[in-house]
């Protein structure tokens, strides 16, 4: 099989191959396991959830390492500078089930970022192999990926200034992006900080899908593995109750995350889980506005039953009725207030994701 296109780095050559048009692993994601839901939905014909290839092979050359994470190094490009080069790190390369990990999450990224706006682009993805000094071949997962400058961790971590309307922005894009994935039966389950990117214009987008999958019925609970939820996120603060309690996620899931981060943005910081009891009480003490406190209220919910929806959330009267404009985008369709001319200073912080 020949490579369609090739990224230098370090002076060898990637050679890239492709997963397109590739109904193989379509089928092989759309079969439920072991009495699971599938990880796509096996409703929609395998032939309609092929990826089409790109129409122009990527032959660059890797400018500069942006950073690492645990399972991939991130670089950016000399030619594609609005891109970035993810590869798996050499320890993942011989891990079966977290290669398989990555394909999946890459596979639904660039399924769902199609349609979805506030989800980061995934433009191809795919296995590469390089040569090595030992004349050996390395093989494993390569992704060729929207650009974001920084995360909302780098914000938060770092205090980079940002004023009420770009924070709110921020927390409007991440609620659009679930209530794309969610109308389409997609349920994120890691949301946090960490995996939500920043364009230079703030506008938010949600990344790394390693543990994405097709979750129909909502309303209706399903149940999935609960190994497979305990290592979703970072920080156990982030699990939803219901789960801790019941082994049980749901679409709202998305939802108490979001929750979590408003929380720790406007209120306080947590450090365990049992931070967040009385949750009214802490809100109404901090005197914050009314609307982002019924907000905060109604994604923490413990049932997900009386817990709001990524829609329901976008509703609030936080997001539609303050008349707020950040970077030139309407918030909630409603006419523009003038806005403050006052610029922000955000140095770029380079983080992988």
């Amino acid at each position: 099989m020949e490579p369609s296109g090739t990224i230098k780095i370090l002076g060898y050559s990637c050679f890239l191959y492709p997963n397109c048009n590739d109904e193989t692993i379509v089928k092989k994601l759309q079969t439920s396991k072991n009495g699971e839901t599938p990880l796509l939905d096996p409703t929609v014909p395998s032939s309609s959830l092929k990826l089409e290839c790109n129409s122009t092979p990527y032959n660059d050359e890797v400018d500069e390492e942006l950073g690492q994470g645990s399972f991939n190094i991130v670089c950016s490009l000399q030619k594609n500078k609005d891109k970035v080069f993810r590869i798996t790190q050499p320890h993942v390369i011989h891990r079966q089930d977290l290669t398989d990990g990555e394909m999946t999450g890459l596979f639904i990224q660039s399924l769902l970022s199609k349609d979805c706006q506030n989800l980061c682009r995934v433009f191809e993805f795919g296995i590469y192999s390089t040569p090595t000094p030992y004349n050996t071949t390395v093989e494993g997962v390569y992704a060729i990926m929207e650009s974001l400058p920084f995360s909302l961790e780098d914000i938060l971590e770092n205090k980079l200034v940002t004023n009420e309307f770009h924070m709110m922005n921020i927390f409007y894009d991440v609620f659009k992006g679930l209530e794309c994935m969610h109308i389409l039966g997609y349920v994120h389950l890691d949301i946090k900080p960490a995996n939500i990117g920043l364009t230079k214009d703030y506008t938010a987008k949600i990344y790394d899908f390693g543990f994405a999958r097709y979750l129909p019925n909502d309303p209706k609970i399903e149940r999935v593995d609960q190994k497979l939820y305990a290592n979703t996120v970072g920080s156990p603060r982030y699990i939803d109750p219901y789960y801790r309690e019941r082994g049980i996620v749901t679409l709202k899931s998305d939802v108490y995350a979001v929750g979590i981060m408003l929380y720790e943005y406007y209120v306080e910081p947590i450090k365990t889980y049992n931070d967040i009891i009385d949750v009214t009480g802490k809100t109404q003490k901090k005197q914050i506005d009314k609307n982002l406190e019924a907000l905060i209220i109604g994604c923490l919910q413990p049932d997900p039953k009386n817990r709001y929806s990524a829609t329901e959330a976008l509703s609030n009267p936080w997001f539609v009725d303050k008349e707020k404009t950040v970077i030139g985008k309407p918030v909630g369709g409603r006419k523009n207030k003038k806005r403050s001319t006052r610029k922000t200073s955000v140095k770029k912080i380079r983080k992988t994701r």
